[in-house]
């Protein structure tokens, strides 16, 4: 909790490595000194959860975020971050929702403009299935959303972009960052949805690219990519 409450509120998704890692736990310390209320959800990697990106239900993320907003210690709104797959679910549950309730800002770290396959941390690669309108093995989808499957890209050497996110479609405040060396997917895919929302000018957008950094930051990048996710926040989560 924060030295405050009420305060604003802040979800916050991991990536690929799973909800056990203690990257985001680390930040979301940070983020509860700067004064917001933080929950980190586990989506998967967790008891009780999928042990694989594998039909993960976007819904749960709308749900904590509604119950967070209800919460007597939460004012000023919710915020949602994200990072690598997790940033990928941040922008695509929003542009779904197409509304700043329950989220009333989003920032990102490396995320995806495309819907990207399913993935198992043992293999290291999606999980594969037969589809059942072609008969052929097809990666199976990492998102659900209302009961419905969201398929994702057709190959997984993220060459072959799936369907697009829709990022322009969320109407509230975007925060994105990707360093510029990135090794798992190319920094494109956080520049589109940059360029994306700029098609549409009442969007607003903020957008830090950072040379010389890969997927993951270096300590001292991501020191000053967390205060200024913090500053986003407190601009855009007021009380």
């Amino acid at each position: 909790m924060p030295p405050q409450t009420p305060a604003p509120g802040v979800v916050m998704l991991h990536g690929s490595e799973g909800g056990t890692e203690p990257f985001l736990p680390e930040f979301a310390a940070e983020l509860s000194k700067q004064g917001f209320v933080v929950v980190t959800l586990c989506w998967f990697g967790c008891q009780g959860t999928p042990d694989r990106v594998l039909r993960v239900p976007l819904d749960r993320v709308t749900e904590v975020g509604n119950w967070l907003s209800e919460a007597p210690e939460v004012r000023g709104g919710v915020g949602l971050f994200g990072w690598s797959r997790g940033g990928e679910a941040a922008v695509l549950v929003t542009s779904l929702l197409a509304d700043t309730k329950p989220y009333r800002a989003v920032a990102v770290h490396a995320p995806s403009d495309t819907i990207v396959a399913s993935f198992d941390p043992k293999t290291q690669d999606s999980v594969f299935e037969t589809s059942a309108q072609t008969g052929r093995t097809v990666p199976a989808p990492a998102w659900t959303w209302k009961g419905q499957d969201l398929f994702g890209e057709p190959t997984t050497d993220f060459r072959t972009p799936g369907p697009r996110i829709v990022v322009e479609k969320y109407p509230g405040p975007v925060y994105v960052s990707a360093g510029e060396r990135d090794e798992i997917w190319e920094v494109g895919r956080s520049r589109r949805i940059v360029s994306a929302r700029a098609t549409v000018p009442s969007l607003v957008t903020q957008s830090h690219f950072w040379p010389g950094e890969g997927h993951v930051l270096s300590t001292a990048s991501a020191a000053k990519q967390h205060a200024e996710i913090a500053t986003f926040f407190k601009t855009h989560l007021a009380l």
